[in-house]
């Protein structure tokens, strides 16, 4: 019945890929039809040729066959044959994801973008990867070492019958080497979000391909590497790891006899210089550790090239910024300022691409101690967070889903005893760093738009520069915030008045210190004094709200020819809906509003950005019934097209089940027709923005065509998502 309902859906919409890629992903999946699922995977491809999600639902098809092949034990050469399909099909859904564009750019293309980048080939090579070796080497041991190029493919039994998949065998080495260090940077400078960790299986895929094929097991080839061998991010993440001193020491050591025998050569200096850093956050006291002075000479010589990489750049500031007396420091002048704009653009050209939309983790910390001992591992204020918690949900807490946003991480007595707070400024919307007579510009997790005046922070360092966390601005004497924003006191006194005359005695928050406020507020209407927002709800709510930056997202306003017309605020409603929100602005009105026509409210997430209607007061821009669930209110407006397209109704509700109980998943599984179930299902998210998340999650997951085709619909007409960013 499912198999003649697809037949048909695909037959009257023959040109919408949506439909063969969901009939394919249901052979393979359900029936383990794998010829006739390649079938319509091709032909949802034909469809549109630079989708990089189609074809790696074509490589799926050919993984999941291999995996059959494997547990019969086919003959090798039958094995071969479908591994040499799943590797082809993997590697074009790279190349497909390498063209799609960033639909943030001026040049991006309409037909040819995604707002993130799609690693699925890369993933998925790798996983055939280690199934091609596991099944080879339970064959006959010899192919080991033929995988790792440690001996010719002729000394194989009937070497012959394989000769024909030399080519596939020879690059699987050096094609694993190259996707084992894209893996090492994307995973451990990034991650999917401030509050979404990477699935655990694609580092464990990616380690184990990485000790299979390219770690020394026997006797040494060119091309494999020692246990000692390690680049940047992979010295990086040696603490994460768990390695003891003894070991880091060994690592340390193998770096320096690296870089003596290379003194010219930048990385060797590089590794060498980070190792002593590692090694320095786990055992202080270690006797092979150079000092901070030794290390800023050997990195000194580098510093006048013309091009440099974000690591190189990264290791300068982390050396030469300045907290300790100047003169212990007058052999090494840097422009900090120049460090800063360099790694900007040497990140932009190197990972923007593969990191947009993604979370850029805090490497390194400056720390209150001097020496080598200022510089603090990112893992190491994990380590002191999760040392004495007692609570299991916070001993789960690894450095890899850490939430540095958090503002219950920095309020942690022992990280403000390890961390060094940063005097700083707000000017013209740019947070600087006060290093000695110098502002040195930085970024910020959340940045105020409307402030102006002195801050503190702690400072951390991403791989695209400095960012500052834990924001705490200067008070007056009365211990309020001082407001800048206005220009005048006549604007505040007006200010004032209006909110109070139009809000019916709305109660008045005043956050002093926090850069994010999050609290359970009452019914009520409300008011923040630092920020200018005000709502109004009918029922009890939790929410969060801070500051976020316009130059985020300056491309987008630039591309629309939009200019901001007040702050932007990153506002997420936890539990409970509200009747309004006023978004407050500093448009010239006077007592009317002859620009209502003209502004727009703005809302960006990961999945792209729209502009929606309001009404528009004096000194407030009003929104009615809003949602700031992330990812969840555009898809309200596709109800009918996802009640027509959605196949695999039954893995999303599976995924909602702990959220809306055994009741209501019954209720889904026994409908009769896969529509059925998606408005049933659809019916059940009303009113509940935290299961609207989870159902967007869970839709990515399952239908990721789907939600590609409609966010590309969306900007096609203008409109791409909605979402908490205001």
């Amino acid at each position: 019945m499912c198999e003649e309902l697809f037949e048909i859906a695909t037959t009257i919409f023959e040109k919408d890929p949506l439909f063969p890629q969901a009939f394919a992903r249901f052979l393979y999946i359900v029936l383990h039809k794998f010829d006739e699922a390649e079938h319509q995977a091709r032909a949802a491809i034909v469809c549109d040729p630079q989708n990089s999600f189609l074809r790696d639902t074509l490589g799926q098809i050919h993984r999941k066959h291999l995996r059959t092949h494997m547990k019969k034990r086919s003959p090798i050469a039958k094995f071969l044959d479908v591994a040499q399909l799943a590797i082809k099909a993997f590697r074009d859904g790279e190349d497909a994801a390498e063209s799609e564009q960033d639909p943030n750019t001026s040049n991006a293309q309409s037909k040819n973008v995604s707002h993130a980048f799609n690693c699925s080939g890369l993933c998925g090579y790798i996983q055939v990867a280690n199934i091609i070796f596991d099944t080879l080497t339970s064959f006959n041991q010899k192919w080991r070492g033929v995988l790792t190029g440690e001996e010719s493919i002729l000394v194989l039994p009937k070497a012959e019958d394989v000769l024909d998949y030399e080519d596939l065998i020879v690059k699987l080495q050096v094609n694993v080497e190259r996707k084992h260090a894209f893996f090492e940077k994307y995973l451990i400078y990034s991650k999917p979000s401030r509050y979404k960790s990477e699935p655990s299986h694609i580092q464990r895929d990616v380690d184990m391909c990485c000790s299979k094929y390219l770690l020394q097991h026997s006797k040494p080839a060119s091309s494999c590497h020692s246990i000692m061998d390690r680049s940047f991010p992979g010295l990086f993440s040696c603490l994460d790891r768990g390695y003891c001193s003894y070991f880091l020491e060994r690592i340390t050591e193998h770096t320096r006899k690296k870089h003596e025998e290379q003194m010219s050569e930048v990385n060797a200096a590089m590794n060498y210089v980070l190792s002593n850093i590692v090694l320095s956050n786990k055992d202080e006291t270690s006797q092979v550790l150079r000092t901070l002075t030794d290390l800023r000479g050997i990195l000194w010589r580098f510093v006048e090239k013309i091009y440099q990489s974000p690591e190189f750049f990264l290791l300068v500031l982390l050396l030469f910024w300045l907290n300790e007396p100047q003169h212990q420091h007058l052999h090494f002048k840097v422009d900090l300022n120049s460090i800063v704009e360099n790694m900007k653009t040497a990140f932009d050209q190197k990972y923007k691409k593969y990191f947009r939309s993604r979370y850029l983790r805090p490497l390194f910390f400056l720390g209150q101690d001097t020496g080598l001992k200022r510089l603090v591992h990112s893992w190491k204020v994990h380590s002191v967070h999760t040392k004495h918690r007692k609570n299991p949900k916070q001993k789960r807490k690894t450095w890899a889903n850490l939430d540095w946003g958090n503002n219950q991480l920095w309020k942690d007595s022992d990280i403000q005893n390890l961390l060094l707070r940063v005097r700083g400024v707000f000017k013209k919307q740019q947070l600087f760093a006060y290093v000695e007579d110098k502002e040195i510009a930085i970024y910020s997790d959340q940045a105020f738009v409307s402030y102006q005046g002195p801050a503190s922070f702690f400072l951390g360092f991403t791989i695209k520069g400095p960012v500052a966390y834990d924001i705490k601005f200067e008070q007056d004497g009365e211990g309020a915030h001082v407001d800048k924003f206005m220009e005048s006191k006549e604007d505040l006194v007006c200010r004032a008045a209006a909110i109070l005359c139009k809000n019916h005695n709305p109660v008045t928050l005043n956050p002093v210190t926090c850069l994010t406020v999050r609290f359970t507020a009452a019914p009520g209407s409300y008011v923040c004094t630092v920020t200018g927002l005000r709502w109004e709800s009918s029922i009890e709510v939790e929410l969060e709200y801070c500051w976020s930056n316009w130059e985020l997202v300056s491309e987008v306003l630039e591309r629309e020819q939009y200019h901001p017309g007040g702050p932007l605020l990153d506002i997420t409603v936890i539990r409970g809906t509200l009747n309004a929100v006023h978004l407050p602005h500093f448009l010239c009105l006077g007592s009317e509003s002859p620009l209502s026509d003209a502004v727009r409210v703005f809302h960006d997430e990961d999945v792209g950005a729209s502009f929606e209607t309001c009404s528009l007061s004096r000194f407030h821009a009003k929104l009615l019934q809003p949602t700031f669930s992330p990812k969840a209110v555009c898809f309200v407006d596709n109800m009918n097209e996802l009640t027509q397209k959605v196949r695999l109704v039954s893995p999303i509700a599976d995924d909602l089940k702990p959220l809306i109980g055994d009741e209501k998943y019954s209720i889904i599984r026994g409908c009769a027709t896969p529509q059925e179930q998606m408005r049933t299902l659809y019916s059940f998210l009303e009113g509940v923005p935290k299961l609207k998340v989870k159902f967007y999650e869970s839709l990515q997951k399952n239908e990721p065509l789907i939600v590609e085709q409609l966010q590309r619909n969306r900007q096609s007409s203008g409109f791409t998502s909605d979402s908490g960013k205001l």
